[in-house]
Protein backbone atom coordinates (compact mmCIF):
# COMPACT_ATOMS: atom_id res chain seq x y z
CA UNK A 1 0.00 0.00 0.00
CA UNK A 2 2.79 2.45 0.94
CA UNK A 3 4.57 1.62 -2.30
CA UNK A 4 1.42 2.35 -4.30
CA UNK A 5 0.95 5.71 -2.56
CA UNK A 6 4.57 6.56 -3.28
CA UNK A 7 4.22 5.66 -6.95
CA UNK A 8 1.04 7.75 -7.22
CA UNK A 9 2.90 10.75 -5.81
CA UNK A 10 5.74 10.25 -8.28
CA UNK A 11 3.29 10.08 -11.17
CA UNK A 12 1.60 13.28 -10.04
CA UNK A 13 4.95 15.06 -9.84
CA UNK A 14 5.85 13.87 -13.34
CA UNK A 15 2.44 14.88 -14.68
CA UNK A 16 2.60 18.42 -13.34
CA UNK A 17 6.25 18.78 -14.31
CA UNK A 18 5.46 18.21 -17.97
CA UNK A 19 1.96 19.67 -18.14
CA UNK A 20 1.47 23.12 -19.72
CA UNK A 21 0.85 24.98 -16.46
CA UNK A 22 1.62 28.40 -17.94
CA UNK A 23 -1.28 28.58 -20.36
CA UNK A 24 -1.44 32.35 -20.86
CA UNK A 25 -2.21 32.15 -24.57
CA UNK A 26 -4.99 30.35 -26.41
CA UNK A 27 -3.98 30.10 -30.04
CA UNK A 28 -5.69 28.49 -33.03
CA UNK A 29 -3.16 27.26 -35.60
CA UNK A 30 -4.07 26.42 -39.19
CA UNK A 31 -1.91 25.34 -42.12
CA UNK A 32 -2.35 25.69 -45.86
CA UNK A 33 -0.17 23.11 -47.64
CA UNK A 34 -1.62 23.29 -51.15
CA UNK A 35 1.50 24.82 -52.72
CA UNK A 36 4.03 22.23 -51.56
CA UNK A 37 4.65 18.61 -52.67
CA UNK A 38 2.68 15.83 -50.99
CA UNK A 39 5.91 14.28 -49.65
CA UNK A 40 6.62 17.48 -47.73
CA UNK A 41 3.06 17.65 -46.44
CA UNK A 42 3.53 14.34 -44.65
CA UNK A 43 6.50 15.77 -42.74
CA UNK A 44 4.22 18.55 -41.47
CA UNK A 45 1.50 16.24 -40.15
CA UNK A 46 2.09 17.27 -36.55
CA UNK A 47 3.46 20.75 -37.18
CA UNK A 48 0.38 22.74 -36.12
CA UNK A 49 0.12 20.75 -32.87
CA UNK A 50 3.80 21.36 -32.08
CA UNK A 51 3.42 25.10 -32.71
CA UNK A 52 0.31 25.26 -30.54
CA UNK A 53 2.01 23.32 -27.72
CA UNK A 54 5.08 25.56 -27.91
CA UNK A 55 2.99 28.72 -27.60
CA UNK A 56 0.51 27.54 -24.99
CA UNK A 57 2.93 25.70 -22.70
CA UNK A 58 5.46 28.51 -22.30
CA UNK A 59 5.26 31.41 -19.87
CA UNK A 60 5.27 34.78 -21.63
CA UNK A 61 3.67 37.30 -19.28
CA UNK A 62 5.82 39.40 -17.00
CA UNK A 63 2.93 40.03 -14.61
CA UNK A 64 0.15 37.81 -13.28
CA UNK A 65 -2.78 37.76 -15.72
CA UNK A 66 -4.92 35.60 -13.44
CA UNK A 67 -7.47 33.69 -15.49
CA UNK A 68 -7.21 36.06 -18.45
CA UNK A 69 -5.76 34.64 -21.66
CA UNK A 70 -4.43 36.19 -24.84
CA UNK A 71 -6.60 34.92 -27.69
CA UNK A 72 -4.83 34.59 -31.01
CA UNK A 73 -4.86 32.84 -34.35
CA UNK A 74 -1.95 31.96 -36.62
CA UNK A 75 -2.54 30.90 -40.20
CA UNK A 76 0.50 29.57 -42.04
CA UNK A 77 0.48 29.44 -45.85
CA UNK A 78 3.40 27.37 -47.11
CA UNK A 79 4.79 28.61 -50.43
CA UNK A 80 7.76 26.24 -50.97
CA UNK A 81 9.42 23.22 -49.38
CA UNK A 82 12.60 21.29 -50.14
CA UNK A 83 15.02 19.24 -48.01
CA UNK A 84 13.39 20.32 -44.73
CA UNK A 85 13.61 24.00 -45.67
CA UNK A 86 10.35 25.95 -45.91
CA UNK A 87 9.11 29.35 -46.91
CA UNK A 88 5.74 30.59 -45.78
CA UNK A 89 3.44 33.52 -45.30
CA UNK A 90 1.96 33.84 -41.85
CA UNK A 91 -1.14 35.70 -40.72
CA UNK A 92 -1.23 36.69 -37.06
CA UNK A 93 -4.40 37.85 -35.34
CA UNK A 94 -5.30 38.59 -31.74
CA UNK A 95 -8.38 39.72 -29.85
CA UNK A 96 -9.53 40.96 -26.50
CA UNK A 97 -13.03 41.20 -24.97
CA UNK A 98 -14.96 44.46 -25.07
CA UNK A 99 -16.29 45.59 -21.70
CA UNK A 100 -19.55 47.25 -20.75
CA UNK A 101 -17.91 49.60 -18.32
CA UNK A 102 -16.23 47.14 -15.95
CA UNK A 103 -18.19 44.05 -17.00
CA UNK A 104 -16.88 41.78 -19.75
CA UNK A 105 -19.30 41.47 -22.67
CA UNK A 106 -19.60 38.70 -25.25
CA UNK A 107 -18.15 40.97 -27.94
CA UNK A 108 -14.49 41.01 -28.96
CA UNK A 109 -12.25 43.53 -30.67
CA UNK A 110 -9.34 42.62 -32.93
CA UNK A 111 -6.05 44.06 -31.71
CA UNK A 112 -3.73 42.73 -34.42
CA UNK A 113 -4.37 41.58 -37.96
CA UNK A 114 -1.02 41.28 -39.68
CA UNK A 115 0.34 39.39 -42.68
CA UNK A 116 4.05 38.58 -42.73
CA UNK A 117 5.05 37.14 -46.12
CA UNK A 118 8.75 36.53 -45.44
CA UNK A 119 9.19 33.51 -43.19
CA UNK A 120 11.97 31.03 -43.93
CA UNK A 121 12.86 28.20 -41.56
CA UNK A 122 14.17 24.65 -41.27
CA UNK A 123 11.99 21.96 -39.74
CA UNK A 124 12.72 18.28 -39.22
CA UNK A 125 9.83 16.00 -38.35
CA UNK A 126 9.81 15.08 -34.69
CA UNK A 127 12.26 17.79 -33.64
CA UNK A 128 11.66 19.46 -30.29
CA UNK A 129 10.84 23.15 -30.36
CA UNK A 130 13.04 24.60 -27.63
CA UNK A 131 12.63 28.15 -26.43
CA UNK A 132 15.88 30.05 -26.04
CA UNK A 133 15.64 33.82 -26.33
CA UNK A 134 19.43 34.24 -26.24
CA UNK A 135 19.92 32.31 -29.48
CA UNK A 136 18.32 33.03 -32.85
CA UNK A 137 16.31 30.24 -34.47
CA UNK A 138 14.47 30.75 -37.74
CA UNK A 139 11.38 28.94 -36.49
CA UNK A 140 10.99 29.65 -32.78
CA UNK A 141 12.38 33.20 -32.83
CA UNK A 142 9.62 34.33 -35.16
CA UNK A 143 7.02 32.77 -32.86
CA UNK A 144 8.62 34.44 -29.83
CA UNK A 145 8.71 37.78 -31.65
CA UNK A 146 5.02 37.74 -32.48
CA UNK A 147 3.78 36.40 -29.16
CA UNK A 148 5.57 39.25 -27.38
CA UNK A 149 4.09 41.65 -29.94
CA UNK A 150 0.60 40.37 -29.15
CA UNK A 151 1.20 40.73 -25.40
CA UNK A 152 2.41 44.28 -25.97
CA UNK A 153 -0.72 45.33 -27.85
CA UNK A 154 -2.98 43.59 -25.36
CA UNK A 155 -1.33 45.38 -22.43
CA UNK A 156 -1.41 48.74 -24.20
CA UNK A 157 -5.17 48.37 -24.66
CA UNK A 158 -5.74 48.09 -20.88
CA UNK A 159 -3.11 50.42 -19.42
CA UNK A 160 -1.30 53.24 -21.16
CA UNK A 161 2.17 52.27 -22.45
CA UNK A 162 2.19 49.06 -20.38
CA UNK A 163 3.10 47.04 -23.46
CA UNK A 164 6.63 48.52 -23.59
CA UNK A 165 8.41 45.62 -21.79
CA UNK A 166 6.92 43.15 -24.30
CA UNK A 167 7.81 45.29 -27.30
CA UNK A 168 11.34 45.56 -25.89
CA UNK A 169 11.56 41.75 -25.71
CA UNK A 170 10.41 41.51 -29.32
CA UNK A 171 13.07 44.02 -30.34
CA UNK A 172 15.75 42.01 -28.52
CA UNK A 173 14.75 38.93 -30.51
CA UNK A 174 14.81 40.90 -33.77
CA UNK A 175 18.29 42.20 -32.95
CA UNK A 176 19.57 38.61 -32.66
CA UNK A 177 18.53 37.83 -36.22
CA UNK A 178 21.14 38.00 -39.00
CA UNK A 179 20.44 41.03 -41.15
CA UNK A 180 20.71 38.82 -44.22
CA UNK A 181 17.84 36.67 -42.93
CA UNK A 182 14.67 36.96 -44.93
CA UNK A 183 12.17 39.19 -43.15
CA UNK A 184 14.72 40.40 -40.60
CA UNK A 185 16.66 42.67 -42.91
CA UNK A 186 15.98 46.39 -43.10
CA UNK A 187 14.19 47.02 -46.35
CA UNK A 188 11.78 49.46 -47.93
CA UNK A 189 8.31 48.00 -48.15
CA UNK A 190 4.86 47.83 -46.66
CA UNK A 191 5.98 45.84 -43.66
CA UNK A 192 9.34 45.23 -41.98
CA UNK A 193 9.64 43.48 -38.60
CA UNK A 194 12.48 45.43 -37.06
CA UNK A 195 11.30 48.83 -38.31
CA UNK A 196 7.81 48.07 -37.05
CA UNK A 197 8.91 47.20 -33.52
CA UNK A 198 11.23 50.23 -33.43
CA UNK A 199 8.25 52.44 -34.23
CA UNK A 200 6.33 51.01 -31.29
CA UNK A 201 9.18 51.93 -28.93
CA UNK A 202 9.95 55.29 -30.53
CA UNK A 203 9.10 58.17 -28.13
CA UNK A 204 7.58 60.05 -31.10
CA UNK A 205 4.81 57.42 -31.17
CA UNK A 206 4.00 57.51 -27.45
CA UNK A 207 1.07 59.87 -27.92
CA UNK A 208 -0.49 57.51 -30.42
CA UNK A 209 0.01 54.57 -28.06
CA UNK A 210 -1.67 56.59 -25.32
CA UNK A 211 -4.56 57.24 -27.71
CA UNK A 212 -4.58 53.52 -28.52
CA UNK A 213 -5.23 52.85 -24.83
CA UNK A 214 -7.96 55.52 -24.71
CA UNK A 215 -9.56 54.11 -27.88
CA UNK A 216 -10.03 50.76 -26.18
CA UNK A 217 -10.46 51.42 -22.47
CA UNK A 218 -12.29 54.76 -22.70
CA UNK A 219 -13.68 54.31 -26.16
CA UNK A 220 -14.93 50.83 -27.04
CA UNK A 221 -15.38 49.85 -23.37
CA UNK A 222 -17.50 52.95 -22.74
CA UNK A 223 -19.83 52.76 -25.73
CA UNK A 224 -22.55 51.02 -23.71
CA UNK A 225 -22.33 53.05 -20.49
CA UNK A 226 -20.86 56.41 -21.63
CA UNK A 227 -21.53 56.48 -25.33
CA UNK A 228 -20.81 60.14 -26.14
CA UNK A 229 -17.52 60.14 -24.23
CA UNK A 230 -16.59 56.80 -25.76
CA UNK A 231 -17.16 58.05 -29.29
CA UNK A 232 -15.15 61.21 -28.62
CA UNK A 233 -12.20 59.15 -27.41
CA UNK A 234 -12.35 57.08 -30.58
CA UNK A 235 -12.29 60.26 -32.67
CA UNK A 236 -9.45 61.65 -30.56
CA UNK A 237 -7.19 58.84 -31.76
CA UNK A 238 -7.61 60.05 -35.33
CA UNK A 239 -6.71 63.57 -34.29
CA UNK A 240 -3.49 62.23 -32.75
CA UNK A 241 -2.81 60.13 -35.84
CA UNK A 242 -3.14 63.22 -38.03
CA UNK A 243 -0.33 64.91 -36.09
CA UNK A 244 1.85 61.78 -36.25
CA UNK A 245 1.41 61.51 -40.01
CA UNK A 246 2.23 65.16 -40.61
CA UNK A 247 5.06 65.62 -38.09
CA UNK A 248 6.65 62.18 -37.59
CA UNK A 249 6.06 59.59 -40.32
CA UNK A 250 3.47 59.79 -43.06
CA UNK A 251 4.07 56.11 -43.95
CA UNK A 252 3.99 54.68 -40.45
CA UNK A 253 3.60 50.89 -40.36
CA UNK A 254 2.07 51.12 -36.87
CA UNK A 255 -0.70 53.45 -38.03
CA UNK A 256 -1.33 51.31 -41.11
CA UNK A 257 -1.72 48.19 -38.96
CA UNK A 258 -4.18 50.00 -36.71
CA UNK A 259 -6.35 51.33 -39.54
CA UNK A 260 -6.34 48.03 -41.46
CA UNK A 261 -7.45 46.26 -38.28
CA UNK A 262 -9.99 48.78 -37.02
CA UNK A 263 -11.66 50.66 -39.87
CA UNK A 264 -14.91 48.63 -39.92
CA UNK A 265 -15.10 48.81 -36.13
CA UNK A 266 -14.70 52.60 -36.28
CA UNK A 267 -17.53 52.87 -38.78
CA UNK A 268 -19.81 50.75 -36.59
CA UNK A 269 -18.87 52.67 -33.43
CA UNK A 270 -19.55 56.08 -34.99
CA UNK A 271 -22.48 55.23 -37.24
CA UNK A 272 -24.90 57.42 -35.27
CA UNK A 273 -22.46 60.19 -34.32
CA UNK A 274 -24.25 63.46 -34.88
CA UNK A 275 -21.37 65.57 -36.24
CA UNK A 276 -20.77 64.17 -39.69
CA UNK A 277 -17.77 66.49 -40.15
CA UNK A 278 -15.70 63.71 -38.60
CA UNK A 279 -15.91 61.87 -41.92
CA UNK A 280 -13.43 64.31 -43.43
CA UNK A 281 -11.01 63.76 -40.54
CA UNK A 282 -11.26 59.97 -40.76
CA UNK A 283 -10.81 59.96 -44.53
CA UNK A 284 -7.84 62.35 -44.49
CA UNK A 285 -5.97 60.31 -41.88
CA UNK A 286 -6.83 56.93 -43.41
CA UNK A 287 -7.52 57.49 -47.13
CA UNK A 288 -7.31 53.75 -47.89
CA UNK A 289 -10.66 53.26 -46.16
CA UNK A 290 -12.25 56.59 -47.00
CA UNK A 291 -15.19 55.02 -48.81
CA UNK A 292 -16.06 53.00 -45.71
CA UNK A 293 -15.96 56.08 -43.48
CA UNK A 294 -18.34 57.83 -45.85
CA UNK A 295 -20.93 55.20 -44.95
CA UNK A 296 -21.26 56.90 -41.56
CA UNK A 297 -23.19 59.76 -43.12
CA UNK A 298 -25.69 57.29 -44.63
CA UNK A 299 -26.60 55.49 -41.42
Amino acid sequence: MKLQIYLNKVLLIIFFSFSPIFTQVLCDISLNLESIPSSEREILNNFSHEIKTYIESNKWAIEDFGDEKIECSIQIYFTSASDNKYTAQVFIGSYRPIYNGTLKSTKRTALVRLLDDKWEFTYIKGQSLIRNETRFDQLTSLLDFYIYLLFGFDNDSYKSLSGSPYFAKALSIANLAPRSGKGWERSIGLYNRISFIEELLNPDFQNFRKSYFAYHRRGLDWLTTKKVSGQKNIISLFETAKIIKSDVNSRSQFLKLFFDTKYLEVVESLKDYEDKNIIQLLGSVDPSHKLHYEQISKK
